[in-house]
């Protein structure tokens, strides 16, 4: 029997009447009757390939002329698989998220920022709140630019105002003192001097802006300090402490009538006129235990 060169059905040579499957590489033990003409029949050749191109099946189906009848001992084959319908799986699709734009909120109040952003399907981020002059709560910045898109339920970071703080007052007390208490406030401070002759020495006289008085930080506060330039006591009388008109008898100690001191000595209103031993004019005034 000569060698095909193609799959299909051919005459068996062993058998007449009959006809032998080749699959292209050998011959098959499958047998089929011989059409009833004499003219062969054109082989159709139908393959599947699996895996990684390696030819796993090759069917072959044959035509068979109408009304020719089978062999019962032929074998059966399995009908041929459509290409059709082996498909590779592809892997599902990612959704696309569903964006939203970023609103306007700068210059509204925290409260309307919040209602223009859920409106908008986003929601209120950390809000940083920062010494300003506007009113408490205005939105000074956002933290993403308006008519950026983002993830619905995204959050949009915000600043807002906070009240500036406040000066605090610090006339009266001794440079150190004020200094001090000034820039724990968050205030720088420039300092001047003021030359008397009377009051307590190294306080302060006055300062701008006044103590209460909302500023921005890092803002200067001047104060005015005490430079005390004692003047001679003329009055020549022994019984007199000197420094204090009307005439105070020297003692160890002198306080302010109806003040909390201990005395033993106490003063009415007295003016200060030189040195101040007593401590009596406490705000650097010249006029001590006014109050009484």
């Amino acid at each position: 029997m000569s060698t095909p060169h193609f799959p299909g059905w051919y005459p068996d040579p062993d058998q007449p009447g009959r006809e032998r499957l080749w699959d292209g590489h050998a011959w098959t033990h499958h047998l089929r009757k011989a059409a009833e003409s004499s003219a062969t029949v054109a082989p159709r050749t139908i393959a599947l390939a699996i895996g990684s191109g390696v030819l796993g099946l090759l069917l072959i189906v044959g035509l068979v002329a109408a009304g020719s009848d089978r062999d019962p001992t032929e074998a059966a084959l399995p009908a041929p698989a459509s290409s059709a319908s082996i498909q590779p799986t592809s892997a599902p699709a990612t959704p696309t998220p569903k964006l939203a734009k970023v609103p306007a909120l700068k210059g509204l109040s925290l409260t309307k920022a919040k209602r223009r952003l859920r409106s908008a399907g986003l929601e209120v981020g950390d809000v940083d709140r920062r010494p300003s002059s506007k009113r408490k709560g205005t939105v000074l910045n956002q933290g993403v630019d308006k008519g950026t898109e983002l993830e619905l339920g995204s959050d949009v970071p915000l600043v807002v105002a906070a009240p500036l703080p406040r000066v605090p007052s610090v006339i009266g007390k001794s440079k150190a003192s004020a200094v001090r208490n000034l820039k724990n406030a968050g205030f720088k401070v420039k300092k001047t001097t003021q030359t008397r002759t009377t009051g307590q020495d190294g306080v302060v006289l006055s300062q701008s802006p006044l103590g209460g008085t909302r500023a921005k930080p890092e803002s200067v506060v001047r104060i005015v300090i005490s430079n005390v330039q004692r003047s001679p006591d003329t009055s020549g009388s022994s019984n007199c402490t000197p420094g204090y008109s009307p005439c105070l008898p020297p003692a160890s100690d002198y306080d302010c009538r109806g003040g909390s001191g201990n005395g033993p000595k106490y003063a009415g209103p007295v003016r200060v006129t030189g040195s101040d031993p007593y401590d009596l004019d406490r705000d650097g005034d010249g006029k001590a235990c006014e109050w009484s």
